[in-house]
């Protein structure tokens, strides 16, 4: 990249703006006769600070005014011959562009004609798909957490991705990955950008609900001034100080002794012979306050918001009996057999002579079944604690220069400290996820914004952002790694002070155990930052609003990660038939080891566009865009990069190392830069009639890096981290665990040792393109109240998706690592543009403004969402069961939810309105509701041992047949699915092959919830007053199920025993504003 292109934006910046989270009003003047009135003035006032904006109308009569920041205005019209015409109390939102029309009256200046009514409901002005959350509705519908990006779900086309209780994991829009979201803060990018996202947070930093003025979430064809994203837009406004001081206290509680017990919690803490809740003491606080420096000046607004949450939750895993630790079997499960002789063990049990030393050690580990009668194999319960400390502040400050220049800044701070226990105490821990640890994670996010309004129809801003975030992950067990691999005789693992816990033990195959040990990314220190720089102009001109602008990021990620330093060890049944009878034996099917992985990761964006909001007739508005992004593929900062040459030719399997060819982007990064990446936007705004609008769009958009960890980047190669994988072969383990790693088994940095593990990305990888498209009819029904019934479908291309390139396809297992492409290395993860997805949906959307004490919201979506590739962090879908034929794993997207319905509702009571003592007892109570149900996301059925079997290693998910339709007319726990429709895949001599049953076939549970909300307002003074709010969420206590079991071997398939809902859950709060 030359070095003029790379100034180019610099000196742009100087004259150009940005105004993603401000609006604008515009409209027609006429007569009385319907005439255009030219030259009249049109003047802003915000009601809260006394800014005002005056423009002139053009010769058809036309204005535009702003961008504006958020907020209540009055607009009024003033022209010799006429009576001033005054709107009052228009509501403003980010993005906006609210239309007002005057119809001027003949008379004097001095005469005033006030127009008290409300601003018109319908979006007259835009193409765009968007659903506002205003502030009343913020602060007074019931959320669990108080988290402001569960409101989004109230949104036509938005699902919630999370299919289990984190409340904080986004959601899916219009079938776009939920990662492909866009959250902007004050016009500032807030998206956590750190690599491997992190318990799949959305944000840097997540502001009070009280510090939110209002947000708004753009789900379709949004303007050429968005992009770098897919999904939804979500923008978020906090509040800022007015020239009257205002204020908040609150505190929130929760105690599990309002709480139900989960459909699956069979603890009894108290000895009552019945289960309990699971524990939980929650405590939400904060305060907020703002008000004038210096009045119609200067003025500032701080938040503060605190939460303690102490808590248990419920795990229920299988753990070997007595009599297995023992080595004797049940024959109901398998019969296990000898490996040295292929016949069955006498008894069914494995002889204690020939248990390996190591293994004998470990079964300490292991605690004591103490739980039966869930139905299923799982014969152990724990309530592991789980705390959770949280700080997030919030200060502002917004000064006026002078009439013309305005500044504002903005910092957030988030504290967030996060201990979840794991199923088995330290050091055996359980080997579940990362998500079970000791979290460190702080956030901060800076936004600076200065504008200057050269003329009233030309405005600059400059904005600059900077976020950072620390994730700081570590594992649970206090004793050092080598500590713990000298007590139980686990050889050949280098330790360091840096190393905690045991290698990870994982056991799969027909009959599953709960594994040991920490996971592979333990542990995982990672610094992000990002530095933004906004710079646009906004123009108007007769009947055009122009807006050009530019946004340039520039991203780094400094990563430290175990990625597998502890070494894991994986026993499937390859030789008895039971993981854990292999594991007595010491035979593991395969053993994994990595030198740990570090890396100073770098990309840049610069993004540029140029729309105009042309208004062709007073009742017709065209929405005119064009986008252009160029954004870097990640490197490395010192070139720690390389990967290996795949395609066929001279240099097939050589190591290409980064910068091999310059310094260019490209070259270091080891990925062509994608130059192409035009996006146009069409869309037009046709109000037919009073009461009625039609729009329509369409546009290019192009996805973003995703949240891809740095595990699968090409810092994890040889020589800068090594990954070496050892596999077994039908007669001969990966390792003898009581012999450990070899020497020498990771090799050196002179030479790259053998079965190493290689990251390849495709050179050239272009940007995954998305073409979105809609249809809207926008009804007025009767005042306050509109309804929008829209299509929405979009085609996506380009995905990443990733599959094993040197898997071998099926064969003798004797002979499986021959027939790999290279036999001297494991697996080549192959980092591929494979992948697609279509998506069509029916969006209807029910708002009621707030007016006589009562706001509704109601949306309905039908969906169907098709693509190839599970989405990243996801649960459900499936991956590649063939990677020679990506178009065969073509099925129902894991996020694809059927129809979902959701209606939220705000109602003042019409009691003790007139006064008196009958106020103060009957007056000020409100209610409040949530109310949601939707159908299942989609899962696969799958068949254990793949790579024994079939002899491939090139098998994601093995599909069993599918004989008859799996679908039951009544679902229960027990019996989720037919499970007689599915049959092992064999061939008519015996031999393995690939199954029929697709992927994504079946679906889980539907959700039903219900949260509702009842508040009282007691006035203290004028101004003042103090509420106090009851609130519960699922209130009907209805529980989701989880996922079956998938395994069509396991003696637990088709078999449900969790839930992915809260049970009900009451929360008490007081709250003082002024």
């Amino acid at each position: 990249m030359s070095r003029a292109i790379l100034l180019l934006p610099a000196l742009w910046a100087g004259f150009l703006c940005a105004q993603q989270d401000m609006g604008v009003i515009t409209g027609v003047i006429t007569d009385a006769s319907g005439a255009a009135v030219p030259a009249a003035k049109v003047t802003a006032v915000n009601r809260a600070t006394n800014e005002t904006w005056p423009v002139e109308t053009s010769e058809t009569g036309t204005y535009t005014v702003g961008p504006m920041r958020i907020g209540s205005y009055n607009v009024q019209v003033e022209k010799a011959g006429f009576k001033k015409a005054i709107w009052e109390g228009i509501d403003l939102h980010a993005q906006d562009r609210v239309r007002v029309d005057f119809q001027l009256e003949l008379g004097q200046l001095a005469e005033s004609v006030v127009v008290t009514g409300e601003a018109p409901l319908l979006q007259s002005e835009t193409s765009s798909l968007a659903h506002v959350v205003a502030q009343r509705e913020v602060s007074s519908l019931p959320l669990n957490a108080r988290n402001f990006q569960q409101l989004a779900w109230l949104t036509a086309g938005v699902i919630p991705a999370t299919s289990s209780r984190d409340r904080e994991s986004g959601f899916n829009a219009h079938g776009q990955p939920m990662t492909q979201n866009s959250f902007i803060i004050d016009g500032i990018d807030n998206n956590n950008n750190v690599m491997g996202m992190q318990d799949r947070k959305m944000q840097v930093v997540v502001p009070s609900l009280d510090a939110v003025a209002e947000f708004k979430v753009q789900t379709s064809n949004f303007s050429a001034e968005f992009g770098r994203n897919s999904g939804a837009l979500m923008i978020v406004s906090l509040k800022s100080g007015a020239n009257a001081f205002h204020g908040s206290a609150f505190e929130y509680l929760r105690n599990d002794v309002f709480d139900a017990r989960d459909a699956f919690n069979y603890v009894d803490r108290t000895g009552d012979g019945k289960a309990d809740p699971e524990v939980l003491r929650q405590n939400q606080f904060g305060a907020t306050f703002g008000g004038p420096i210096l009045r119609d000046r200067t003025f500032f607004f701080a938040s503060w918001e605190g939460r303690r949450e102490r808590r248990a939750q419920t795990d229920m895993a299988t753990v070997p009996t007595a009599e297995e630790r023992a080595g004797r079997f049940s024959p109901a499960l398998a019969t296990i057999r000898d490996p040295v002789t292929g016949q069955p063990f006498p008894a069914n049990q494995v002889p204690g002579d020939r248990f390996d030393a190591t293994a004998r050690k470990m079964l300490e580990l292991w605690p004591q079944p103490n739980f039966a009668g869930s139905g299923t194999r799982a014969n152990y319960i724990n309530n592991p604690p789980w705390s959770t400390t949280r700080d997030q502040y919030d200060a502002r400050i917004d000064h006026n220069l002078s009439a013309s220049d305005k500044m504002f800044a903005r910092l957030s701070l988030n504290r967030y400290d996060n201990l979840r226990g794991s199923v088995f105490p330290p050091p055996a821990r359980g080997g579940q996820n990362n998500d079970r640890a000791f979290d460190d994670n702080d956030g901060r996010s800076v936004a600076y914004s200065y504008s200057r309004i050269f003329t009233p129809n030309l405005v600059n801003e400059f904005r600059y952002g900077f976020n950072r975030q620390k994730v700081d992950k570590r594992e649970l067990s206090k004793e050092l790694l080598s500590e713990l691999t000298a007590r139980y005789g686990i050889r050949g693992i280098p330790g360091n002070n840096r190393l905690f816990g045991l290698p990870q033990f994982s056991f799969g195959g027909v009959i599953g155990y709960q594994g040991l040990g920490e996971p592979g990314s333990m542990p995982n220190f990672k610094i992000s930052q990002v530095h933004q720089y906004l710079d646009n102009l906004s123009w108007n001109r007769g009947n055009h609003n122009f807006k050009f602008g530019a946004d340039l990021r520039w991203n780094r990620t400094d990563i430290y990660g175990g990625a597998g330093s502890h070494g894991s060890f994986t026993f499937d049944g390859q030789f008895t038939r039971i993981g854990f009878a292999d594991f007595l034996l010491g035979m593991p099917a395969s053993a994994a080891l990595h030198s740990g992985l570090v890396g100073a990761m770098r990309f840049r964006n610069l993004m540029f566009y140029a729309l105009d909001d042309w208004k062709l007739t007073p009742r017709l508005t065209l929405n005119l865009g064009l986008r252009y992004e160029l954004t870097s593929p990640w490197f490395e900062k010192h070139n720690n990069m390389n990967q290996l040459e795949l395609a066929p030719g001279p240099d097939f399997n050589k190591i290409v190392y980064a910068a091999y060819c310059g310094q260019s982007w490209s070259c270091r990064g080891l990925v062509s830069t994608d130059t192409n990446n035009w996006a146009p936007r069409l869309g037009f705004a046709w109000q037919i009639g009073r009461r009625t609008v039609i729009r329509a769009g369409g546009g290019v958009f192009y996805a973003g890096q995703g949240s891809l960890g740095a595990d699968g980047r090409p810092i994890n190669n040889w020589p800068y981290s090594r990954s070496v994988t050892a596999q077994s072969t039908t007669t001969r383990p990966a390792l003898w665990l009581r012999d450990g790693f070899p020497p020498g088994f990771l090799g050196g940095t002179d030479a790259p040792p053998s079965n190493l593990n290689w990251i390849v990305w495709q050179t050239d990888f272009p940007s995954p393109a998305i073409y979105q498209w809609n249809f809207a009819v926008q009804q007025e029904l009767v005042s306050n109240l509109s309804m929008t019934i829209a299509y929405v479908g979009s085609s996506s291309n380009y995905i990443m998706g990733a599959y094993n390139w040197n898997g071998s396809e099926p064969g003798p297992p004797a002979t499986e690592r021959q027939r790999r492409r290279i036999p001297q290395w494991n697996n080549v993860s192959l980092r591929s543009a494979y992948a697609a997805s279509n998506y069509h949906g029916l969006d209807v959307q029910l708002e009621r403004r707030y007016a006589g004490g009562l706001s509704l919201t109601g949306a309905y979506t039908w969906s169907h969402s098709i693509d190839n590739v599970s989405e990243q962090f996801g649960s459900g879908g499936g991956g590649l069961q063939n990677f020679r034929n990506f178009r065969e794993s073509r099925g129902n997207s894991n996020f694809d939810f059927r129809h979902r319905l959701v209606a939220a509702a705000l109602y003042a009571l019409p009691f003790g309105k007139a006064g008196g003592l009958a106020h103060h007892i009957f007056g000020g109570w409100h209610l409040s509701g949530i109310v949601s149900a939707q159908t299942g996301h989609y899962f696969t059925v799958t068949v254990p041992n793949a790579r024994q079997r079939l002899g491939a290693t090139g098998v994601g998910d093995w599909w069993p047949d599918r004989i008859r339709d799996p679908r039951l007319p009544t679902r229960t726990a027990d019996r989720w699915f037919d499970t007689g429709a599915f049959v092992l895949p064999r061939n008519p001599d015996g031999t393995w092959r690939l199954g029929n049953a697709g992927r994504g076939i079946l679906n889980e549970d539907g959700a039903f919830s219900l949260d509702f909300g009842l508040m009282k307002s007691f006035p203290i003074r004028e101004g003042m007053e103090l509420q106090f709010r009851w609130e519960t969420f699922n209130l009907t206590n209805t529980p989701t199920l989880g996922a079956p079991n998938t395994n069509v071997e396991s003696p637990d398939f088709g078999k449900v025993r969790g839930t992915t809902s809260t049970p009900r859950q009451m929360q008490f709060a007081l709250r003082l504003t002024l």
